[in-house]
């Protein structure tokens, strides 16, 4: 039998331990030292995609409830004028959650969705809702628009119809910030 040398075991520990430390505190300082960078750069993306479904010149957030903690609300103006409302929502798809983006103007027509995420999707399949073939179909359609309007991804009927709930969402989001108003 052989003999276990304690000594060996402690000094293994503690090289492992020392490496976990090093490796856990350049993680830290890494995160510290872009997480301005991030936050600016999500900041950047948030109004680009905004500007996508809705073109204004101001976006003013608007305090409307909600059960989900991620949907935001926006008023567009231009000229101090609301032109329309931008809405975010999330949804369960097949593999996790899909976000969508949805702007409409003052006639409650579509102007633009934007698949923000869906990423856990079914890659070649539900991946598929993040293409403009799928999501175009949303631009122009009235707010009250019939489910058979608007024509799945072969394959990925989950992913469509997580999308086409988030946008629904979204657009309930919007009417609940009409009544709401400009209040932040």
């Amino acid at each position: 039998m052989k003999k276990i040398n304690i000594n060996n075991i402690s000094v293994t520990t503690l090289i492992l331990f020392t490496i976990c430390i090093v490796v856990t505190a350049a993680l830290a300082f890494t995160n510290y030292i872009t997480a301005e960078r991030i936050a600016a750069l999500e900041q950047k993306s948030q109004k680009d995609s905004m500007y996508i479904v809705l073109p204004a010149e101001e976006y003013t957030s608007l305090n409307v409830p909600s059960q989900d903690s991620s949907n935001e609300c926006y008023s567009a103006k231009n000229g101090g004028e609301i032109i329309g409302y931008i809405a975010t929502a999330s949804v369960n798809g097949y593999g996790g959650q899909v976000k969508v983006m949805v702007g409409v103007d003052n006639f409650n027509t579509i102007t633009a969705v934007k698949i923000l995420s869906a990423a856990d999707e079914t890659p070649g399949l539900g991946m598929n809702i993040t293409k403009k073939d799928y999501y175009n179909q949303y631009s122009g359609k009235k707010t009250n628009f019939n489910d058979d309007e608007i024509i799945a991804v072969t394959g990925a009927t989950i992913s469509s119809t997580a999308a086409k709930n988030a946008v629904k969402e979204a657009l309930n989001f919007i009417n609940q910030a009409k009544q709401v108003g400009e209040v932040k």
